[in-house]
């Protein structure tokens, strides 16, 4: 009896791909990052940039509206990291959290002014 060893490749890995592209290059064309990385700059360590976070915090309001809370989650089901160019352990409660106490900051001075 002869023995065939078989080759399986890569295990494929499926994610929703949706309107993400679209709203990539909306975002991009927008410069979104940009604007808010100039406002509100983060350390040179940071994984990502609080205009990174915002574009993700609209695509996954654009795509699957839920909870802000375990938007990692999302970005797993989703081609974030491919589209993106975010890793989803990036976007965790307390990264998401970050921004959003900036965002808080940011708001009291505009409404001083």
């Amino acid at each position: 009896m002869v023995k065939t060893r078989v080759m399986y490749g890569p295990p494929s890995v499926e994610k929703a791909l949706g309107s993400l592209p679209m709203i990539a290059d909306f975002c991009g064309r927008l410069g979104i990052a940009g604007v808010v990385d100039g406002l509100w700059p983060i350390r040179e360590v940071a994984r990502v940039s609080h205009g990174q976070v915002v574009e993700a915090l609209i695509a996954n309001r654009l795509t699957s509206p839920a909870s802000v809370v375990r938007l990692e989650n999302w970005a797993r089901c989703w081609a974030v990291p491919e589209v993106l160019g975010i890793e989803p352990d990036a976007l965790n409660d307390y990264r998401v959290g970050r921004l959003l106490l900036v965002l808080i900051r940011w708001s009291r001075v505009i409404r001083r002014s």
